[in-house]
């Protein structure tokens, strides 16, 4: 699969291309959006089906990328809470959704996680 995100820190402008892979989240305060595309993974069609969301984010957004190991469509709701409800140590959110795959899916996959926090600029 292909999962990339490019930032412009000065504006605030993102953009997404993913090609077979999982949902993007981003959180802003309690509500959590879901960025997504129903293309194909690499090598499955003879051409490349890959597919660009461009959006804007704002200061103290959180960007959750996984990988196909973390998330199952029946059980995206149960990770999607875990985003929501999440308060403490950004630091600490990528293990909480680790956590949580581990319980659902057991250690099947690789299972990955990064977050990034968009902070304020003073």
């Amino acid at each position: 699969t292909v999962d990339l995100m490019s930032f412009d820190l000065s504006t605030g402008k993102c953009s997404t291309i993913k090609c077979g892979a999982s949902p993007t989240y981003i959180k802003r305060g309690d509500k959590v959006f879901k960025l997504q595309s129903k293309t194909m993974p690499l090598g499955i069609l003879k051409e490349l089906d890959a597919e660009e969301s461009t959006f804007e984010l704002m200061a103290k957004d959180v960007c959750i990328m996984v990988s196909d190991g973390v998330i199952d469509s029946k059980n995206d709701d149960k990770i999607i809470k875990i985003i929501r409800e999440f308060k403490g140590n950004i630091d600490t959110l990528p293990h909480k959704i680790i956590d949580e795959a581990k319980k659902l899916y057991g250690q099947g996959d690789d299972m990955t996680v990064t977050v990034i926090l968009l902070e304020e600029n003073e």
